[in-house]
């Protein structure tokens, strides 16, 4: 099977992640990687993957829908496939020619426009919405060592909490609160660390912010990290300010290494976590460092191994895969 898998940017995020995982595990399905933005500094690592970028520059660009129909008449795609809402707008605009549209989300009931072909990577939604399960696939660091590794690279005190964040730095505010957070941590947790991975444009004025608002040395920025499970098993905890469901890629990581997790929602809050996991308003910033505090007192989360085992690469590209070539 031919595939196109449309991303909104190349830029780090869950999901250039998923797009790469699954891409690599994938032995049924041929996949092309088209991006709508163009490469930006991340161009070279995805050019050598045979990926191709639309280069849209705004929301109605003639040139990225006669690209996209070069690609299409060039590649003959048998499903194009897409996961963010943006993406979907395009397809729904531009066109997929003779390709069959899929889609994958974590609520399909919310989603629009919505495609012809829809599966869900939230078990608990794909059952109320009769929706395919397709789960979403992460990388777990097994090194036992790396811990101490990563602590001694910070130069962390013994008992000083590290916290990792990964974020999507299209803007300055959810970070703002994560930098926010990070300083009422040191205030009840001195020598903390919270480290915060992620790119975008909205990395520098997050940085002067922090640099204004927040004690230095109590967040930190080091901007896209490839070895990103290598840091979530590092860590002590999770933040996830982008998430929104517990389908998320960074969610299901800090599951996966055993690790607590925060999670940010737009959504009521759900009493319905699994242990390890809570989930709050990303702009409760003493919830973060509440949440937090109480998760890592009570007895750490056990690696979750067994019961996550859809997500790894292997099984999670044999799911798409499965419901790919089951479409007519």
């Amino acid at each position: 099977m031919r595939l196109i898998h449309l991303i909104e940017s190349f830029a780090p995020s869950g999901a250039t992640t998923q797009a790469r995982l699954l891409a690599e595990a994938s032995a049924d399905v041929s996949t092309v990687l088209v991006s709508l933005a163009p490469f930006g500094p991340w161009g070279d690592a995805w050019r050598t993957r045979g990926s191709h970028s639309l280069g849209r520059r705004f929301a109605f660009d003639p040139f990225a829908w006669v690209a996209w129909r070069r690609l299409l008449a060039k590649r003959r795609p048998d499903v194009v496939l897409t996961t963010e809402p943006k993406c979907a707008r395009f397809v729904a605009r531009a066109g997929h020619g003779a390709a069959r549209w899929a889609q994958i989300t974590d609520r399909p009931a919310a989603v629009f426009p919505a495609a012809p072909y829809v599966a869900c990577s939230d078990e608990r939604h794909a059952e109320a919405a009769a929706a395919p399960y397709v789960p979403n696939a992460v990388a777990v660091c097994a090194d036992p060592s790396i811990r101490q590794t990563v602590r001694d690279e910070l130069g962390l005190a013994d008992g000083a909490l590290l916290v990792v964040a990964g974020v999507r730095m299209r803007r300055a505010c959810p970070v703002k609160e994560i930098a926010w957070a990070a300083d009422l941590l040191r205030v009840v947790r001195p020598g903390s660390l919270v480290l915060v991975a992620g790119e975008g444009p909205g990395r520098v004025a997050a940085e002067r912010f922090a640099a204004e608002a927040a004690e230095p040395g109590c967040v930190r920025f080091i901007g896209p990290r490839p070895d990103w499970p290598s840091l979530v098993a590092a860590a002590d905890a999770v933040w996830a300010p982008q998430a929104e469901t517990l389908a998320a890629t960074s969610v299901v990581e800090a599951l996966a290494a055993g690790r607590p997790v925060v999670f940010a929602t737009s959504s009521a809050i759900s009493t319905a976590t699994p242990p390890g996991v809570r989930a709050i308003r990303f702009d409760d910033r003493a919830g973060w460092v509440r949440n937090t505090l109480e998760l890592l007192a009570e007895a750490p989360p056990e690696p979750q191994a067994a019961s996550l085992a859809a997500h790894t690469p292997g099984e999670a590209s044999r799911r798409r895969a499965e419901w790919l070539l089951s479409l007519r």
